[in-house]
């Protein structure tokens, strides 16, 4: 049985993942810190290719326990269109796209 506090703080580590990724934040963290932000013609970084919002994006998951439900919702109120795999035969995934098929 899954702790409800650590499914709530693994949603938490999966969403920022999701939104560092997407928005690169990393990438413009180095950037900033080898001096770009200095040397840019404004007062704007932009780094190629230009990040991209989380609404409009289509996320894909695997399976469909606690921590995919909270995920998905999140990320649904962020615009994101969710499509889940579930194992062939369960039906209590509420937005089974593709079933999940198994060797």
């Amino acid at each position: 049985m899954q702790c409800p506090q650590l499914v709530h703080l693994c949603t938490g580590t999966h969403i920022s993942l999701i939104f560092a990724l997407r928005r690169q934040i990393l990438s413009y963290r180095n950037a900033i810190a080898n001096g770009a932000w200095e040397r840019s013609p404004g007062c704007a970084l932009l780094l190629t290719p230009i990040p991209q919002a989380l609404a409009g994006s289509r996320m894909g998951i695997v399976g469909f326990g606690k921590l995919a439900n909270q995920v998905a919702m999140i990320s649904e109120a962020s615009g994101m269109e969710i499509m889940i795999a579930e194992r062939k035969g369960r039906a209590n995934a509420v937005k089974v796209v593709a079933p999940l098929k198994t060797c």
